[in-house]
């Protein structure tokens, strides 16, 4: 007999699109409904939440809303994990200082989606530019199958 092997299935979807703020609820609900569709457990609201102020973050301050300059959203789902990369295509940023900075003011309305997204359970990443974030979740077990 031949190695037992486990074999996860991958699901990806990319979305390409132009820096205006109209296009981030879109992106946001297709990707929500892409979720729902694959029956995956997962927070559907912190999804939701982290992908927002990803995009967000991208479109505003990555790419100026400047609607010329797209910005890409990856999602690849396994059996246990999500993983989300947003690109802009801006000068990027200085991730470095602002990982030192520490937890903006409660009530400050800039800085806060980093730790948002650590919140719900996101590991953040970003690219050594800084305009690539990448967002990474294991994902919570279905409630038919037995936890792991």
């Amino acid at each position: 007999m031949g190695d037992n092997k486990t074999v996860q299935e991958v699901t990806m979807i990319s979305m390409t699109f132009s820096s205006t703020v109209e296009n981030i609820e879109r992106a946001v609900l297709y990707t929500s409904d892409f979720v729902a569709r694959l029956k995956k457990s997962i927070d559907t609201f912190g999804l939701r939440l982290v992908l927002s102020e990803g995009i967000t973050n991208a479109i505003v301050h990555g790419n100026k809303e400047n609607a010329a300059k797209p910005v890409s959203v990856k999602i690849k789902l396994t059996e246990t994990r999500i993983t989300i990369s947003v690109k802009d295509t801006g000068g990027g940023f200085d991730w470095r200082s602002r990982v030192t900075e520490g937890m903006p003011e409660f009530d400050s309305p800039r800085g806060r989606g980093v730790a948002l997204m650590q919140a719900y359970g996101y590991e953040v990443q970003f690219n050594d530019k800084g305009n690539i974030l990448t967002l990474t979740r294991k994902l919570d077990p279905h409630p038919d199958e037995p936890n792991q």
